[in-house]
């Protein structure tokens, strides 16, 4: 029995080319092996860990470094949420420092709907999304 509350299809642990362009179709056949299943949404979930001193944060997010100086001392970090749309789906990128020489970039592409035909519709977009992903990172980052 499934759990209606959340049921999480596929985690690829072994990351390879063709695993990566292979996901969708992975997916949507394990869409189409259980019918019976109620499926309220998908999504997809790229991690990225990035080689730059999480000083840039500061540069690229803050607004009154000053202020919070005064509220946390200097020794505080600084990441981010940004929330945007993309195509069908609702993107939240959650940037944090990692150590002092690395930071990371979490995207989750969130596309709601209960229809089943629209959730396999929509995992086309995954390797755009995975791409576009990368995209923000090289321009918020120069790298």
């Amino acid at each position: 029995m499934v759990e209606q509350e959340k049921l999480t299809t596929v985690n690829k642990k072994k990351i390879n080319p063709r695993n990566i362009e292979k996901l969708p179709e992975i997916i949507s056949k394990y869409i189409n092996t259980l019918p019976e299943t109620p499926y309220t949404a998908m999504g997809f979930n790229f991690v990225y860990t990035i080689e730059v001193g999480r000083e840039i944060l500061k540069n690229i997010f803050l607004i009154n470094d000053k202020k919070l100086t005064e509220i946390f001392s200097n020794k505080y970090e600084f990441g981010g949420i940004i929330k945007f749309s993309f195509e069908n789906f609702i993107v939240t990128l959650t940037i944090k420092p990692q150590d002092a020489d690395h930071i990371s970039g979490s995207f989750n592409f969130h596309y709601a709907s209960q229809n089943k035909e629209n959730l396999i519709k929509n995992l086309s977009i995954y390797q755009k999304a995975r791409k576009f992903s990368e995209k923000i990172l090289k321009e918020l980052f120069d790298v």
